[in-house]
């Protein structure tokens, strides 16, 4: 394989992993200006510029892309999508829904998950900052992707 053919690639992943967010920011059928401000600060954390993002907000998609094969990917995209739902510092129903929808393809314990959003929703009515939510999200989903890894047996 060409390294210009993995540059394609890997291109290609971090366009899915923004029509990922743009795709669940619309459950509620409006992006809000806190989600989009996030989304643009993912996209430049993926290396894209301002245009690029826009054009990618500009052109969701009806259906939600295909979701990585990658262990890292899944745990970053997880990560991501539940920033993004906190982005308003309000976890609502339809996103709760999508939440557990999207972390069950991805392959994360839907009870794990479910505690992880009573822990944001508790979060968020005791009034905390957003900028603590990412701890949280850390914080119960690490465990779970090393936990995943030393199960795991390498031949």
């Amino acid at each position: 394989m060409s390294p210009h053919h993995s540059e394609l690639e890997e291109r290609e992943r971090r366009i899915i992993h923004l029509r990922h967010l743009v795709h669940f920011a619309l459950v509620d059928d409006t992006i809000h200006s806190y989600e989009k401000d996030f989304i643009y600060d993912v996209g430049i954390r993926l290396g894209f510029n301002r245009e690029e993002i826009e054009d990618i907000l500009l052109s969701p998609s009806l259906t939600a892309p295909p979701v990585p094969d990658n262990e890292v990917l899944r745990y970053i995209l997880m990560e991501d999508l539940l920033t993004l739902f906190m982005a308003d510092n309000i976890l609502a129903e339809i996103e709760i829904l999508s939440a557990k929808k999207i972390a069950a393809k991805l392959g994360f314990d839907t009870d794990v998950v479910d505690i992880l959003l009573q822990k944001l929703t508790s979060h968020t009515e005791l009034g905390f900052q957003k900028n603590n939510i990412s701890p949280i999200i850390r914080n119960t989903l690490h465990p779970i992707i090393f936990k995943n890894s030393s199960d795991a047996k390498y031949h």
